[in-house]
């Protein structure tokens, strides 16, 4: 059985699909990491990718590049080459589509390990140029929320569609690809509900219920 969904996690770019298996779910995962500019790293290595505790089992072995399958749902310390720049940290992969972005220099976590896995709407960008380079990702950074969630990081489908959970509030939008920016914008959300479209031709960011 194949299951999938979404978490958004300031750090390393991961996409995860997770397939239970003999009773233990699993992911497919994939890293991306940028500089301080938005710019993309590369190459990705993953030197250690281990379990939490004692006896842990190091699963790096299992990454082609910044890609690997069968990566049980647990607690990881991690530790990535990604260009020039060596980093490591701690996660938790716990979602069936996961997506965490390195950014800058060191792990941040946009969803703080024990909060609530956000559902949220799903949003859109149109007029995405043929020549992008995956992965193509959102970034919402609250402007007036002093909370550990005030980052919210989403993975954009190849419909343009992207899901993360936004508050009523101001926000910073970024979109970037594995190159850098492609739009940095304002949006000012009243309503949870809302649905937001970033239309990269026109440079404008629009609002729906």
């Amino acid at each position: 059985m194949t299951t999938r969904a979404l978490l958004g996690i300031c750090g390393v770019a991961l996409t995860a699909t997770f397939v239970a298996a003999a009773g233990k779910e699993t992911a497919s995962v994939r890293i991306h990491a940028t500089d301080v500019f938005g710019n993309g790293l590369r190459p990705i290595r993953v030197t250690r990718f281990l379990e939490s505790g004692v006896g842990g089992r190091n699963f790096s072995s299992l990454f082609a590049g910044a890609e690997a399958e069968g990566i049980p749902y647990g607690k990881y310390i991690v530790t990535i080459r990604a260009g020039d720049v060596g980093l490591s940290g701690t996660i938790v992969i716990d979602r069936p589509l996961q997506f965490l972005v390195f950014s800058g220099t060191g792990w941040n976590f946009d969803r703080p390990e024990g909060a609530p896995i956000p559902r949220g709407a799903t949003h859109r960008i149109v007029g995405l140029p043929k020549n992008v380079r995956s992965p193509v990702w959102v970034r919402l950074i609250a402007l007036f929320q002093d909370d550990a969630y005030h980052y919210r990081t989403s993975l954009v489908r190849d419909d343009g569609s992207f899901s993360v959970l936004v508050d009523m509030g101001e926000y910073a939008l970024v979109v970037l690809d594995g190159r850098g920016t492609l739009f940095s914008g304002m949006v000012s959300v009243k309503n949870f509900k809302s649905k937001i479209e970033v239309n990269l031709e026109t440079n404008t960011i629009t609002q729906s219920e």
